[in-house]
């Protein structure tokens, strides 16, 4: 096995980050409970963009991806009238938890991890020069980098949270860094104003004072070669399903989703959604969503009535349920368009993520007991003109490796 097959390649894809701890994001098919019509044409139009923008070299859209960086913790960091500081997303509490000096981490926070790192960045992030207040996550600090030998290959690994970063061990540019650096980040926001101003996703790391302690990058994409595309097959196949995407639109109900909206059945679809991606199942029909929807439905209101003790709130409960059940019967064509959708969104998503699966900015492991099994990179997000952020993630493969990470730890 060559670590270098597993670096980065180059890709036309413009620049954006998946912004966890900063705000909520949801996912890509989702944005059609969420948002009904608006969310169907947003969606279709990252598709088309995304399919028009990885061929074509320099080529300027609206919509941008790139890869996301399984880091941990979330790192608040820079300088105010006090000096330069370094918190978690807790600066934006209304109490801003900001740490000046090693004493401030001690009072301010309670995990002794976390406190490590903190202190960490406090010793060195100051000496890039930080001018302004930055958002980033960690990758490592001194004592994360552990050697290892995969394959009888020598690399430098750590491991941030689920997935393990590895480097070859060798001569190269990229080794030198990491085994020179004592504290590792990847900056993706700027906070323009300071703590509580616009972030903006523009960050240019090139900004800060080189020094050897800090290895600090951008999550950003430049192409080079065009190596990333989709072939024929791919391309027809996902216009294939746009076109059926914007026949079965035109079927259905443009207020549908505002209705669900009135009975709380779109919130109780998307944890139905959630539910699905925990016991990993992949419904391959409308007609299955529709039996397993209801049935999570039973089950979930049943379990939660069960909970009340007054015979009145329990039959309040289920009533509840009867109430859904009429919704489900009355607009049933309807209902049936709208998860056909979401279900031709996902098969889109999937072809899309695997042919984003193929970038590469550090070699990306799953360790499982002593071996190392090569993973993807932990998903990707676009940013719509309009400032919307999608994730893209492959809901079922992560939530088998966080399940496996659990039971390892």
């Amino acid at each position: 096995m060559k670590f270098n097959q597993y670096l980065e390649r180059p890709i036309i894809l413009e620049r954006h980050y998946l912004l966890e701890g900063l705000t909520h994001i949801e996912h890509f098919e989702s944005n059609i409970i969420n948002k009904g019509v608006e969310g169907l044409k947003q969606n279709i139009k990252i598709i088309k963009n995304i399919v028009d923008q990885l061929p074509v070299k320099d080529k300027k859209n609206s919509v941008v991806i790139s890869s996301k960086f399984d880091g941990s913790p979330s790192l608040v960091f820079g300088t105010d009238e006090m000096g330069f500081f370094v918190s978690t997303k807790s600066a934006f509490n209304k109490n801003p938890k900001l740490a000046y000096n090693d004493r401030d981490v001690d009072e301010l926070y309670s995990s002794g991890g976390l406190k490590v790192k903190l202190k960490a960045a406090l010793q060195y992030l100051p000496k890039m020069n930080v001018d302004g207040v930055y958002q980033g996550d960690i990758l490592f600090t001194d004592e994360d980098k552990k050697p290892v030998t995969i394959e009888g290959e020598k690399g430098i690994a750590f491991t941030p949270n689920t997935i393990t970063y590895v480097v070859p061990d060798d001569d190269s540019k990229l080794s030198k860094e990491i085994k020179r650096a004592k504290f590792g980040i990847v900056v993706h926001t700027v906070y323009k104003g300071g703590i509580g101003g616009s972030p903006s996703f523009n960050v240019d790391v090139s900004k800060f004072q080189k020094t050897p302690d800090v290895w600090v990058r951008d999550p950003f994409f430049q192409d080079e070669s065009g190596i990333v595309s989709f072939d024929a097959e791919e391309y027809q196949e996902i216009n294939d399903k746009l076109e059926l995407i914007e026949k079965i639109s035109k079927q259905m109900d443009a207020k549908i989703v505002d209705k669900m909206k009135e009975t709380g059945l779109d919130q109780m679809y998307k944890q139905f959604e959630n539910d699905l991606v925990r016991r990993g199942i992949t419904p391959k029909s409308t007609k299955q969503i529709n039996r397993l929807f209801i049935l999570y439905l039973e089950d979930y209101i049943e379990k939660e009535a069960s909970k009340l003790k007054k015979p009145e709130a329990r039959e309040k409960r289920m009533s509840l349920l009867e109430k859904y059940k009429q919704f489900i019967s009355k607009f049933a064509d309807d209902l049936n368009h709208l998860f056909n959708l979401n279900l031709l969104f996902v098969q889109i998503k999937n072809i899309i993520l695997n042919k984003l699966k193929s970038i590469r900015v550090l070699g990306s492991f799953i360790k499982s007991g002593d071996t190392y099994k090569v993973t993807n990179p932990e998903g990707f997000c676009v940013i719509d003109s309009d400032g919307s952020i999608l994730k893209l993630v492959d809901r079922m493969e992560f939530s088998r490796l966080n399940f496996l990470m659990s039971k390892n730890r």
